[in-house]
């Protein structure tokens, strides 16, 4: 292969792998202590999940699949909280059909 087809190879290799990482998705964080995590956070309870469940909520005008989990409050570390029941309400969902995430938020 001539020199030039192969630099006109290279550059078309890396066009296209440069088309393929800008359409990539990712997620960044900074990750921060279990002392400054609490130090924000209006309410820490220690929880046990007593159950999870799939269900869809509308966003945007379209039905989409969040987790919610059951919790059940064993001790409450700061705050108040005004049940000894919460709900935790996650955006996305693994269901038997596939999974289907929120980009940049929790569970995703």
């Amino acid at each position: 292969m001539p020199v030039h087809r192969r630099s006109l190879a290279a550059v078309l290799l890396l066009t296209l792998a440069g088309s393929v990482a800008r359409t990539a998705s990712a997620a960044t964080y900074l990750p921060i202590c279990d002392a400054e995590l609490l130090q924000r956070s209006p309410v820490v309870v220690v929880a046990q999940v007593m159950g999870r469940a799939v269900r869809l909520e509308p966003l945007d005008g379209q039905l989409v699949p969040f987790t919610v989990a059951r919790l059940a409050v064993l001790d409450i570390l700061k705050g108040d909280v005004a049940s000894p029941d919460l709900l935790l309400v996650l955006p996305g969902a693994t269901r038997t059909t596939g999974r289907f995430a929120f980009p940049a938020r929790p569970g995703s």
